[in-house]
Protein backbone atom coordinates (compact mmCIF):
# COMPACT_ATOMS: atom_id res chain seq x y z
CA UNK A 1 0.00 0.00 0.00
CA UNK A 2 2.80 2.46 0.77
CA UNK A 3 4.32 1.64 -2.64
CA UNK A 4 1.16 2.91 -4.36
CA UNK A 5 1.36 6.16 -2.46
CA UNK A 6 5.02 6.54 -3.28
CA UNK A 7 4.31 6.05 -6.97
CA UNK A 8 1.58 8.65 -6.91
CA UNK A 9 3.95 11.16 -5.28
CA UNK A 10 2.15 11.40 -1.95
CA UNK A 11 5.08 10.34 0.20
CA UNK A 12 7.88 12.07 -1.67
CA UNK A 13 9.43 15.37 -0.60
CA UNK A 14 8.11 17.07 -3.71
CA UNK A 15 4.56 15.93 -3.04
CA UNK A 16 4.57 17.36 0.48
CA UNK A 17 5.27 20.88 -0.83
CA UNK A 18 2.29 21.12 -3.13
CA UNK A 19 0.52 24.50 -2.92
CA UNK A 20 3.53 26.42 -1.58
CA UNK A 21 3.63 28.55 -4.75
CA UNK A 22 0.10 29.74 -4.06
CA UNK A 23 1.00 30.68 -0.50
CA UNK A 24 4.16 32.52 -1.58
CA UNK A 25 2.31 34.36 -4.33
CA UNK A 26 -0.41 35.45 -1.91
CA UNK A 27 2.26 36.64 0.55
CA UNK A 28 4.11 38.66 -2.11
CA UNK A 29 0.87 40.24 -3.37
CA UNK A 30 -0.10 41.09 0.21
CA UNK A 31 3.27 42.73 0.87
CA UNK A 32 3.03 44.73 -2.36
CA UNK A 33 -0.46 45.90 -1.43
CA UNK A 34 0.79 46.93 2.02
CA UNK A 35 3.63 48.92 0.43
CA UNK A 36 1.24 50.66 -1.98
CA UNK A 37 -1.16 51.63 0.83
CA UNK A 38 1.75 52.86 2.96
CA UNK A 39 3.05 54.93 0.07
CA UNK A 40 -0.36 56.48 -0.53
CA UNK A 41 -0.72 57.40 3.13
CA UNK A 42 2.76 58.93 3.13
CA UNK A 43 2.03 60.87 -0.04
CA UNK A 44 -1.22 62.16 1.48
CA UNK A 45 0.64 63.43 4.54
CA UNK A 46 3.35 65.16 2.48
CA UNK A 47 0.77 66.74 0.19
CA UNK A 48 -1.30 67.98 3.17
CA UNK A 49 1.81 69.44 4.80
CA UNK A 50 2.75 71.33 1.63
CA UNK A 51 -0.82 72.54 1.19
CA UNK A 52 -0.92 73.77 4.80
CA UNK A 53 2.40 75.59 4.50
CA UNK A 54 1.40 77.28 1.24
CA UNK A 55 -1.95 78.35 2.70
CA UNK A 56 -0.32 79.75 5.83
CA UNK A 57 2.29 81.66 3.82
CA UNK A 58 -0.35 83.25 1.58
CA UNK A 59 -2.65 84.02 4.51
CA UNK A 60 0.17 85.72 6.43
CA UNK A 61 1.11 87.80 3.40
CA UNK A 62 -2.51 88.84 2.86
CA UNK A 63 -2.92 89.84 6.50
CA UNK A 64 0.36 91.76 6.52
CA UNK A 65 -0.59 93.61 3.36
CA UNK A 66 -3.98 94.51 4.79
CA UNK A 67 -2.49 95.71 8.07
CA UNK A 68 0.21 97.70 6.27
CA UNK A 69 -2.41 99.51 4.19
CA UNK A 70 -4.57 100.49 7.15
CA UNK A 71 -6.89 97.54 7.86
CA UNK A 72 -7.73 96.91 11.49
CA UNK A 73 -6.36 93.78 13.14
CA UNK A 74 -9.76 92.11 12.70
CA UNK A 75 -9.89 93.15 9.05
CA UNK A 76 -6.39 91.87 8.36
CA UNK A 77 -7.16 88.55 10.06
CA UNK A 78 -10.45 88.34 8.18
CA UNK A 79 -8.51 88.67 4.96
CA UNK A 80 -6.12 85.94 6.16
CA UNK A 81 -9.10 83.68 6.88
CA UNK A 82 -10.50 84.22 3.39
CA UNK A 83 -7.16 83.39 1.78
CA UNK A 84 -6.70 80.30 3.96
CA UNK A 85 -10.19 79.05 3.11
CA UNK A 86 -9.60 79.65 -0.60
CA UNK A 87 -6.51 77.45 -0.31
CA UNK A 88 -8.24 74.56 1.45
CA UNK A 89 -7.22 75.38 5.03
CA UNK A 90 -8.86 76.66 8.22
CA UNK A 91 -7.43 79.68 10.05
CA UNK A 92 -6.66 78.74 13.67
CA UNK A 93 -4.90 81.86 14.95
CA UNK A 94 -3.97 85.23 13.54
CA UNK A 95 -1.86 87.70 15.48
CA UNK A 96 -1.05 91.18 14.17
CA UNK A 97 1.74 93.16 15.85
CA UNK A 98 2.14 96.82 14.97
CA UNK A 99 5.02 98.85 16.32
CA UNK A 100 5.68 102.33 14.96
CA UNK A 101 5.90 101.86 11.19
CA UNK A 102 6.46 98.09 11.24
CA UNK A 103 3.77 95.44 10.88
CA UNK A 104 4.17 91.77 11.67
CA UNK A 105 1.72 88.90 11.35
CA UNK A 106 1.77 85.35 12.69
CA UNK A 107 -0.77 82.94 11.19
CA UNK A 108 -1.50 79.30 12.05
CA UNK A 109 -3.69 77.24 9.70
CA UNK A 110 -4.93 73.66 9.69
CA UNK A 111 -5.53 71.30 6.76
CA UNK A 112 -7.64 68.20 7.37
CA UNK A 113 -6.47 64.90 5.91
CA UNK A 114 -9.13 62.99 4.01
CA UNK A 115 -7.95 59.50 4.97
CA UNK A 116 -8.55 58.26 8.49
CA UNK A 117 -5.69 56.08 9.71
CA UNK A 118 -6.08 54.81 13.28
CA UNK A 119 -3.35 56.17 15.54
CA UNK A 120 -2.47 59.10 13.28
CA UNK A 121 -3.81 62.66 13.61
CA UNK A 122 -6.40 63.72 11.07
CA UNK A 123 -4.94 67.15 10.33
CA UNK A 124 -1.72 69.05 9.69
CA UNK A 125 -0.95 72.53 11.10
CA UNK A 126 1.42 75.10 9.64
CA UNK A 127 2.69 78.46 10.90
CA UNK A 128 3.84 81.43 8.86
CA UNK A 129 5.17 84.88 9.64
CA UNK A 130 5.08 87.98 7.45
CA UNK A 131 6.43 91.47 7.99
CA UNK A 132 8.68 92.43 10.88
CA UNK A 133 7.08 91.13 14.07
CA UNK A 134 8.50 92.48 17.29
CA UNK A 135 9.44 89.67 19.65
Amino acid sequence: MSEDRARRGLLTARGSERGIGTVLTAFVIGMLALCVVGGLVGYTWVHARHEAQAASDLAALAAAQGAAFGDSDAGACGRAGQVATANGAHLLTCEVVQALDQVGVKVVVRVNIDWFVPGLPGSVDATAYAGNPEK
